[in-house]
């Protein structure tokens, strides 16, 4: 099942979007806890482990260079209740790629947005989740390329909601990247898009494949470039 709407008209309530999100997203950064539902590592490779808890708190995972995040069987975070995003991962413009690779059904719930990735880096930006991903009053899943990076990849198996959008990705390469979005199983919004994907700079190409439900206040699907 695929879907597509175009609506360039809105572009820029869909930037206003992720400017919106900046907000949101600094909100929630501070120091990584130590409880249960927590990420920790070093030098730009982090493992999330930890059933989900009451008293989760952001992970922000930060490294100049390529970063990469794994999770472990059994991990959850849910910051429901102490506020902010769940996940929050940035190189920070070192070199390499950007990876969130979940392969253990995480549940992954943030107050803000579940799971937001910001690709300042010269490589690609790839997220792949097998469980529920949620953003409260965010996206579920928000993923940003900027200046100097190339492809961007969403592989989202589990289910994906968010109230602004369920999954926001924008991809300003400047080296003819390629943006592509799948889907797996459900896919929601309460106010906005289900999806919302948005070319920009030298990004050549987009796919977006939904093998999926698609419930949204908005559009299913809204591309811009």
């Amino acid at each position: 099942m695929s879907n597509n709407s175009k609506s360039p008209s809105n572009l820029g309530n869909l930037l206003a979007l992720t400017t919106a999100l900046a907000g949101i997203l600094l909100s929630s950064y501070g120091g990584r806890s130590v409880y249960a539902g927590s990420c920790v590592g070093a030098a730009g490779t982090y493992a999330c482990s930890g059933v989900a808890d009451a008293t989760d708190t952001a992970q922000n995972l930060a490294f100049g260079g390529a970063l990469t995040v794994t999770t472990s069987a059994g991990f959850g975070i849910d910051t429901s209740v102490t506020g902010g995003t769940a996940i929050v991962m940035d190189n920070a413009g070192g070199s390499g790629d950007l990876t969130f690779t979940d392969a253990n059904s995480a549940a992954i719930t943030g107050a803000a947005t579940g799971l937001a990735a910001i690709n300042a880096g010269d490589n690609a930006l790839n997220i792949s989740t097998t469980g529920a991903v949620t953003g409260n009053n965010g996206y579920g899943i928000y993923a940003n390329n900027v200046d100097d990076s190339t492809d961007l990849t969403i592989n989202a198996q589990g289910s994906v909601s968010g109230n602004s959008a369920a999954i926001f990705a924008i991809n300003r390469s400047k080296y003819n990247g390629s943006t592509s979005i799948t889907t797996s199983y459900s896919v929601s919004s309460a106010t906005g898009a289900g999806i919302i994907a948005v070319n920009r700079g030298e990004t050549e190409n987009l796919t977006i494949n939904v093998n999926s439900s698609v419930s949204a206040y908005g559009s299913a699907i809204t591309v811009a470039g």
